[in-house]
């Protein structure tokens, strides 16, 4: 039985782990890369409600963070 082709399939089996090993590692920084660009733009874009949320979670009630008076006519619905 001929058994000379061994080596190469260990050689190719070396190789596809190691492009593996690499495809994890460029795919976890490419998850990292965009999950930063999404965290950024929610900060951008709903920065007003988040201050709002943050105030709320230290204990401050007041409405010192927003331009208009506060709504004293109950809604009636």
């Amino acid at each position: 039985m001929d058994l000379n082709y061994i080596p190469s399939l260990a050689g190719i089996g070396a190789l596809a782990l190691v492009l593996w090993v690499v495809l994890v590692i460029v795919g976890f920084i490419m998850s990292a890369f965009v999950t930063s660009l999404f965290v950024r733009l929610v900060i951008r874009f709903m920065r007003k409600s988040l201050d709002r949320e943050y105030r709320y979670l230290r204990g401050d009630y007041t409405a010192y963070g927003s331009k208009r008076a506060p709504n004293t006519v109950p809604r009636d619905w």
